[in-house]
């Protein structure tokens, strides 16, 4: 299938969905639900996203700071268009990181895999901090969701995929070296056949042997960064305030619609909405993200107009962060090429 026939098919897919969603709904009731929404808790969003996305590049400077100096307001155009590529290509959210180095090397003279790694790095600290919590969720809601079994059953497979993915991470970083790992010969082969590698690399093997340099060093440096209590310690705490601060603007947009539900289990739904965003490899989880949200918010009992309004909401306000302004950011920076 063609890329063109794949992105028109997701496109078809969130359609049907949306259309479904709005059939489902009365639309007399969002209209009065529209007319009492509380604007100061809209603002409210919008100021959490804000902080949090200067909280997310406070955290990426923090890492670079072992290795070069960059200034914040230098790196913040970087990381939203590294955002702009992570909501728009198919890569589970890993899109935006070569973007952010590509830039970053423009600036520092430092060596690029070193960037890369501590880039790669800092968000490492997000995605341990977004598994342990869905743990959390994924037992919580199992058992606290009443007589939604499937759900349940959903949520019982999601917990079995973490469980597989972490075990395959595993074996891929416990083999790190290309000849010792299928997976990750798989990769540098597909990798090779790109035509920027192709033409820079006379052969396979020598592009595998690069490769594997490239790889040990990452691998040394990890380690280095890791055995770092004060690197780690701090960018856990960072990471914890960016996801405290994404859970209040997720709980704001509830609010925003006269409606409230304990705290814990809007970190619950957003937890599990995220997770499935990053996991798939739909364009920033568009669609498929909001339809899990809008589910699991309705399976605690709010109103399936309501739990549909907010969601939509955050994840519109979301959207104007990471594409809107994140594209203004990617043409800012190529402006200055």
């Amino acid at each position: 299938m063609k890329r063109w026939q794949r992105r028109l098919l997701w496109l078809a897919v969130f359609v049907a969905g949306l259309l479904f969603l709005i059939s489902q709904l009365n639309l007399d009731e969002v209209n009065a639900l529209f007319s009492q929404v509380r604007v100061s808790m809209i603002l409210g969003v919008v100021a959490c996203l804000a902080v949090s996305f200067l909280l997310w590049n406070l955290r990426w400077q923090y890492s670079l700071s072992k290795l070069t100096k960059i200034r914040f307001f230098t790196l913040l155009p970087m990381l939203m268009a590294g955002m702009f590529f992570n909501m728009v290509t198919p890569t589970a959210g890993m899109g935006g990181e070569p973007v952010r180095v590509y830039y970053l090397s423009k600036l520092s003279k430092a060596r690029k895999t070193s960037m890369f790694v501590l880039t790669a790095t800092e968000k490492l600290f997000g995605t341990v901090v977004l598994a342990v919590m869905l743990v959390f969720s994924l037992i919580f809601a199992a058992i606290f969701i009443p007589e939604e079994w499937i759900i349940k059953g959903v949520l019982i497979v999601l917990f079995l995929l973490l469980v597989f993915i972490i075990v395959l991470l595993a074996r891929i970083l416990r083999k790190i070296r290309i000849h010792e790992s299928r997976y990750i010969q798989l990769i540098v082969k597909f990798a090779f056949k790109i035509r920027t590698f192709s033409r820079k690399f006379s052969s396979y093997g020598e592009f595998a042997q690069y490769v594997e340099a490239r790889l040990e060093w990452a691998k040394t440096l990890l380690k280095r960064m890791l055995r770092n209590r004060q690197f780690v310690a701090s960018n856990l705490l960072l990471t914890l305030a960016i996801t405290i601060v994404n859970y209040l603007a997720f709980y704001l947009s509830l609010l925003a619609f006269n409606t409230s539900m304990p705290f814990l289990q809007v970190i619950v739904v957003f937890t599990i909405a995220s997770v499935i965003a990053d996991i798939t490899f739909i364009p920033g989880g568009a669609g498929l993200t909001e339809a899990i949200a809008i589910g699991l918010y309705n399976a605690f009992g709010v109103p399936l107009a309501i739990a549909a309004l907010a969601t939509l909401l955050y994840r519109t306000l979301y959207y104007i962060f990471t594409i809107g302004a994140g594209y203004l950011c990617l043409v800012y920076l190529h402006m200055k090429e």
